[in-house]
């Protein structure tokens, strides 16, 4: 994941916890230091989608679908999505900032031998 993404997760997280928790000094300080590490045109977005939805940055569901607005993608962007490692891939429904990290994979089941 790269610095940019990393930044733009981080800030969202901390504007959610400086909303439930109140005026913070500490936190509005990091906000504001993670705010001028990003490029103009990221941070203009990110704005723009924060005012209209809760969470402007989200991973992309293991459907296909962008964590902003829950909304399916079509094949070819869920591809470029997944594929894109420099990139900061954006919904192209609602404009949130999507990113793909590899679902765990579940571990194996026991199997139960039943007795006949």
């Amino acid at each position: 994941m790269n610095t940019t993404l990393n930044n733009l997760i981080q800030l969202q997280e901390l504007m959610q916890r400086l909303e439930n928790e109140g005026r913070s000094p500490s936190l509005r300080k990091q906000i504001d230091g993670l705010r001028a590490q990003l490029p103009a045109e990221v941070l203009r977005r990110f704005d723009h989608v924060a005012e209209h939805r809760r969470v402007s940055v989200a991973q992309l569901t293991a459907t296909g679908a962008c964590g902003v607005c829950h909304m399916k993608l079509p094949p070819a962007d869920v591809l470029r999505i997944r594929s894109s490692t420099h990139l900061l891939p954006i919904c192209p429904l609602c404009g949130g900032f999507i990113y793909y990290a590899a679902v765990p994979v579940e571990p194996e089941r026991e199997e139960i031998e039943v007795a006949t």
